[in-house]
């Protein structure tokens, strides 16, 4: 479940404030930090941006200033400020914790890992820093590095209610139910003061999914206690007693919820069931008609097709598979539910499963312009990229304004060498979207494939120049104008964008690749050992990354090693060519 970033602010700004309670390094600062001590943020910044007009070059002064721009919601203020201490000095743990703390309330999870992963690097017995990372796994959907993160946290702090309570979040996404619910109860049990509703609420939404809704009232009682404002929490108790046929109570804590959250459309779809189930059809419907106008969804709320796009909103894309196949079970020849569940398939990457649904689906009704486009990328999955280019152009030819069926058709071109055909398919899309980085970076792939350097080295400056002022970077263009650029004889000019790329992308196996390639071209033999190093364990199947790391080693006179990996090339490669006639 989601939590807002109200609540990370607060939380977060709490547990800093903790660290932050210690003198400043420069005791000059200490008026500021008496300030910041007090809550007085205002005047705490007041204070420091006071000091900064005579001691520009303090790094303390900055990062103190990029503390108090956080607890006051500044994000991308507090960022500059980072940035201005990091010229004066190299950021600590604890600068890096509040960068990251940035990075999360803007929502780029890439950029907050990154600053979370250095701080607990700098300082692995910070439990606060642990908790914040493994907070950033979870909205990253990396559910298991989030449980490592979180268990490391939890102990070197035990009594952490909150760490329990997003390990028993990530478990939950993992289907492992069990590990959840003994996370959640023990979140409960550590307790906080002041008590916080999440577990209660969470425990009570798992037991009642699992078809334990009379177990779950308990906590789902004392949720709304606690918080007697929180949708959610009316949602999940209302839901409890539906589930349990105790009408008048769920309809009440159900109107409750809509009263909080209007706009929250699972909750219109819950109060049709209740109308329905009190044989009031005039309500359901009025219920009915507002959930399919907050979600565009033309199903019944009486059917499990509603429901299974609700839980595919929320990305729980197993349930709502398990959910369509319900409703198929009963009326095999809804076009809409074979449609549905072949969307949630290719969600789920099965590519094939996905295909037969849209096939069977058809049968009953034409597909729309954005079936045919899930079609489409099923077939770029499967790397069938003629089929993929059919269902894309025929996509294009029934919706010309839909900006990423065109895209997927520009990069279907390019997969099939048509590069005149990509650049023109491109160009439509850079019609309607004038600063799309994406289409503008494979604009300049496809010049690159017809010989035409020139255009694709501007076409790639262009994509990294739209996206200068954005706080999240696609790495993309860095990475290709780099490439392009050693491969032009000129490594020394491609070095400072591949940094950038492994910089805003670290666990890009190309940015890692060309970047070691540069270096090989340069001989900075160490360098380019570390950088193909790199690449090869996070793409160890990768033949070519194999054969460059061999060369590198005997360029280094480490026979062993570069054996090692040319036999490692050949048994990937499946070829027995030496790596002086092995092409690279």
């Amino acid at each position: 479940m989601v939590r807002r970033a109200a609540l990370l602010a607060a939380s977060c700004g709490l547990l800093l404030a903790q660290k932050l309670n210690e003198p400043a390094p420069d005791t000059a600062l200490a008026q500021t930090q008496a300030l910041v001590d007090a809550g007085k943020f205002s005047e705490a910044e007041a204070s420091a941006r006071s000091f900064l007009d005579a001691h520009n070059n303090s790094a303390d002064a900055h990062y103190l200033l990029s503390y108090i721009l956080f607890r006051e919601g500044n994000a991308k203020t507090s960022l500059t400020e980072f940035d201005r201490g990091s010229q004066f000095r190299s950021p600590r743990a604890l600068d890096l914790a509040v960068a990251g703390g940035d990075y999360f309330l803007m929502e780029d999870y890439a950029s907050a890992d990154r600053m979370f992963t250095k701080s607990v690097e700098a300082n692995p017995g910070d439990a606060m820093a642990l908790y914040f990372l493994g907070r950033t796994k979870y909205n990253e959907t990396h559910f298991d590095e989030a449980i490592d993160a979180l268990n490391r946290s939890l102990k070197l702090d035990p009594a952490n209610a909150r760490a329990d309570e997003y390990l028993g979040l990530s478990y939950e996404r993992l289907g492992k139910t069990d590990e959840a619910l003994a996370a959640y109860r023990a979140a409960i049990a550590a307790g906080t003061e002041p008590a916080w509703a999440g577990p209660y609420i969470d425990l009570g939404a798992l037991l009642t999914d699992n078809n334990q809704p009379k177990d779950a009232l308990p906590y789902l009682l004392q949720a709304v206690q606690i918080a007697p404002g929180d949708a959610q929490a009316h949602r999940q108790l209302g839901k409890a007693y539906l589930r349990l046929v105790q009408l008048a109570q769920a309809l009440a804590e159900l109107q409750e919820a809509a009263n909080l959250a209007p706009q929250d459309a699972t909750i219109h779809f819950l109060l049709a069931q209740v109308y329905q189930k009190l044989n009031l059809p005039e309500k359901a419907r009025a219920e009915t008609d507002r959930y399919t106008e907050l979600t565009g969804s033309h199903s019944a709320p009486d059917t499990p097709l509603a429901e299974a796009r609700s839980l595919l909103q929320i990305g729980k894309t197993k349930e709502a598979e398990q959910a369509a196949r319900a409703w198929l079970s009963v009326h095999p020849n809804s076009a809409e539910g074979h449609f549905l569940l072949g969307y949630i398939l290719f969600r789920e990457a099965d590519a094939r499963a996905s295909l037969a649904e849209y096939t069977e689906g058809a049968r009953y009704r034409a597909p729309s312009a954005y079936d045919l486009e899930v079609v489409g990328c099923d077939y770029v999955l499967l790397e069938d990229y003629t089929d993929a280019d059919k269902w894309f152009t025929k996509s294009v030819e029934w919706n010309p304004g839909n900006i990423q069926a065109i895209y997927y058709l520009g990069r279907t071109k390019y997969n099939e060498n048509r590069f005149d055909e990509a650049i023109r398919t491109f160009g439509d899309c850079l019609k309607l979207d004038p600063k799309n980085v994406r289409a503008e970076d494979n604009l300049g792939l496809s010049y690159e494939g017809l010989g035409r350097t020139d255009d694709a080295i501007a076409a790639y400056r262009q994509a990294i120049a739209w996206q200068s002022d954005l706080p999240l970077k696609n790495s993309g263009p860095y990475i290709d104008l780099g490439a392009i650029l050693i491969d032009n004889n000129r490594p020394e000019d491609g070095v400072p964008l591949l940094l950038q790329a492994v910089a805003i992308t670290p666990r890009d196996v190309k940015a890692h690749r060309e970047l070691g390639k540069a270096y090989l071209h340069m001989n900075r033999l160490p360098d380019a050992r570390k950088e193909l190093e790199t690449a090869v364990q996070l793409a160890p199947q990768n033949a070519s990354l194999h054969f460059m790391l061999g060369q590198t080693y005997r360029r280094e006179g480490l026979s062993d090693k570069a054996k090692a990996e040319f036999d490692r090339y050949a048994a990937l490669n499946g070829t027995h060519s030496t790596p002086e006639t092995a092409e690279h």
